[in-house]
């Protein structure tokens, strides 16, 4: 049996040799080789930890959030946590005195709406994001999106938007209140670890141009970067505080009423489910209203925000919004009104504006709470509820499982195209996908023309992909310069050897001749 000596070599750093029995020299392990060896495995270890979080930390600096404090998964029951809507209600209040009439019209951008996107961005930088910002020039319209990534355990990625510029307006409902749930939501899930990663974006340019500011995300920044097959779901959030109910509009109508995309729908209704909130979706009556010039089959709502590009680019969405629709025979709102049978409030406080409050005086802090006490706080709590459940419960395989636990929806009969006006039968079957197809090769046509922006080298598709390859090369750089150190010190101790036995063997010989 050999054995080994681990003794401390007599001279630091060089190998000694002892024999033992007949069998011949074994090397006696020498310290410094064994810290050298420890110390190479210990950098191995940690290279590739740090090669994990890498990108992480920067996309995720400036909370020092501990793993420990961001490891539970948040509760899903909306009674477990009484703080929903806490924050987004003290970013409307500073919206309110700080951000009014943030317009964005043709060769006119108001300061307040450049005021706005800069406060955003603090906001979010001071929750510990990396805030990117996509400034664009669009026929005579000019404006910046703002928006952060947030990592997750797959590649899989789930857009959450509202837009931040409103009519000359103080903006509460519309849209205040989205861009105050969305912060909330960005806040809420910095550093928590969750199935999907996300992207939080808030755009310009809803209200004037025709949603200019979403539609050059998705041509511009999107697809170029090719996120598109990336995205699961957009969830929208526009007008979401001073309206009656709830609603959640989602899917797409294609050949033969076929409903579509609507998986993200369902999505919703469970989330709200859970967290104990009334989620309600479009009427029957909403398709069938004789009176409507353009009505919208339920549970869709393809046009009226920032989703319109999303879907068109084949994206499933969701779109919050706390509103009314026309009541069963059509009825509700006024002459004006009724032609889309979409108002906001039954409330008689509102009747000068036939039920609405987006784009009226009745649009600012002061009146709605004045008029509607309690509205605000309660809805902005109910839709940040269903936002962080619907965070918590998609994963990558949600959309086949939805499907598969629903199955494919259809509506056969519904007298309205997403577009046209009133239209039936066959004709509106065949309309909604000619529209869509139309809409989606512009959007491609406008990309191909355009440029990706430039997101400083960060790339949301494949960031855990990107954090493993880090985090690999730099354990083989660790292991390479473990690997020549021990060779070299190796190398050392042999020549080390070899010169004490060769003036052994001279000794011999010089005693033979004498």
């Amino acid at each position: 049996m050999r054995e080994t000596d681990i003794s401390p070599c007599r001279n630091p750093g060089r190998f000694r040799w002892k024999k033992f029995g007949k069998k011949g020299p074994h090397a006696a392990a020498c310290p410094a080789l064994v810290s050298l060896i420890t110390a190479g495995f210990i950098a191995v270890s940690l290279g590739y930890g740090a090669g994990n979080s890498a990108l992480a930390a920067q996309q995720q600096t400036g909370n020092g959030t501990a793993a420990s404090e961001t490891d539970a998964p948040m509760p899903r029951n909306r009674t477990a946590d009484t703080d929903y809507g806490t924050a987004a209600m003290a970013y409307l209040q500073t919206i309110a005195t700080d951000y009014p009439a943030r317009t964005n019209e043709e060769n006119a951008r108001s300061d307040t709406d450049a005021a706005m996107e800069a406060w955003i961005a603090d906001e979010l930088a001071g929750m510990g994001y990396t805030v990117h910002t996509q400034e664009y020039v669009h026929q005579n319209y000019t404006g910046t999106n703002v928006y952060v990534n947030k990592p997750g355990n797959s590649d899989d990625l789930i857009v959450l938007g509202a837009h931040y510029d409103c009519v000359d307006t103080a903006g509460i409902d519309d849209n205040g209140s989205g861009v105050s749930v969305l912060l909330e939501t960005a806040r809420r899930f910095y550093g928590v670890p969750t199935d999907c990663s996300l992207q939080f974006v808030f755009f310009d340019n809803e209200e004037h141009g025709g949603y200019v500011g979403s539609y050059n995300y998705v041509a511009h920044n999107l697809r170029p970067e090719g996120l598109l097959d990336r995205v699961l779901c957009y969830l929208n959030f526009d007008s979401v505080g001073a309206g009656d109910y709830l609603f959640a509009y989602g899917g797409i109508y294609g050949k033969n009423g076929v409903l579509q995309d609507i998986w993200p729908w369902h999505a919703a209704q469970e989330a709200a489910e859970d967290a104990s909130v009334d989620l309600h979706t479009l009427p029957a009556e909403v398709a069938e209203n004789p009176d409507a010039e353009i009505a919208f089959p339920t549970p869709t709502r393809y046009r009226g925000s920032d989703h319109y590009y999303f879907s068109a680019a084949g994206i499933p969405y969701v779109y919050f919004e706390a509103s009314r629709w026309c009541e069963e025979g059509g009825g509700g709102g006024n002459a004006d009104t009724v032609l889309t049978c979409h108002y906001q409030s039954a409330d008689p406080a509102f009747v000068e504006t036939g039920g609405q409050i987006m784009h009226t005086r009745f649009d600012s802090l002061a009146e709605i709470e004045r008029l509607l006490p309690g509205r605000l706080p309660r809805n902005l709590s109910d839709t940040a509820a269903i936002a962080a459940g619907m965070i918590q419960n998609i994963t990558p395989d949600t959309p086949a499982e939805m499907t598969e636990k629903y199955g494919v929806e259809t509506r056969k009969e519904f007298t309205a195209d997403l577009a046209s006006g009133k239209i039936s039968g066959e004709e509106a079957s065949d309309a909604a996908p000619e529209d869509t197809q139309e809409v989606t090769e512009r959007v491609s046509e406008e990309a191909k023309a355009g440029t990706a922006l430039d997101v400083g080298g960060e790339k949301q598709a494949g960031i855990a992909t990107s954090q493993n390859r880090l985090g690999l090369v730099l354990c083989l750089l660790f292991l390479a310069a473990a690997a020549a150190a021990v060779l070299a010190l190796l190398l050392a101790g042999i020549r080390t050897l070899s010169r004490p036995k060769r003036r052994r063997r001279g000794g011999r010989r010089r005693k033979r001749r004498e």
